[in-house]
């Protein structure tokens, strides 16, 4: 057989285990790494529910401010309509002591 056809495949062989003993120097840290990505995306997970139920309880607590502010701000509403604006300063202006201009 050739030399050269020899050599070739010794350097075939050699690249082989170099690629195995890359792979197997490699593997504890990937499987360290995988470990980690995996309770990372469990702890996302817990935090996603925690967070959802925080943003449903907001929601809630905002429908309920609503509801209780809604006679508030129609009393606010009439308040500031016009007519009701110029009913108080007419009152204002019958007060007793209150000076009526110069």
């Amino acid at each position: 057989m050739d030399p050269l056809a020899r050599l070739g495949q010794a350097m075939l062989v050699l690249a082989a285990l170099a690629i195995t003993a890359g792979g197997a120097a490699v593997t504890p840290g990937a499987l360290r790494a995988r470990r980690r990505a995996l309770g990372l995306a469990s702890a996302v997970r817990r935090g996603r529910g925690e967070v959802l139920a925080a943003l449903q309880g907001l929601g809630t607590r905002r429908d309920e401010a609503r509801g209780l502010l809604r006679p508030w701000r129609r009393a606010y509403r009439w308040l500031r309509h016009p007519l009701a604006v110029e009913l108080f300063r007419w009152g204002w202006r019958r007060r007793p002591g209150v000076r009526r201009g110069p």
